[in-house]
């Protein structure tokens, strides 16, 4: 089940700069429902913060 998630408004609001609302509305429904895994937007977050993890090192090692 998905809940709230704060990085939601991120996505709406680039969708909505570019898309009428109702278009808005579906594409973010097709990105959480179809796009990301299932997992990325549960309670804990922790697909998320492994992303960070990860993008973070490949930083690192880039700008060292």
């Amino acid at each position: 089940s998905i809940g709230y998630c704060q990085g939601f408004n991120f996505i709406a609001g680039f969708a909505l700069l570019v898309l009428p609302e109702e278009s808005a509305f579906w594409c973010l429904v097709a990105f959480v429902e179809h796009i990301m895994p299932s997992h990325y937007f549960s309670g804990e977050l922790s697909s998320a913060r492994d992303d960070q993890i990860i993008f973070r090192r490949i930083v690192e090692r880039q700008h060292p």
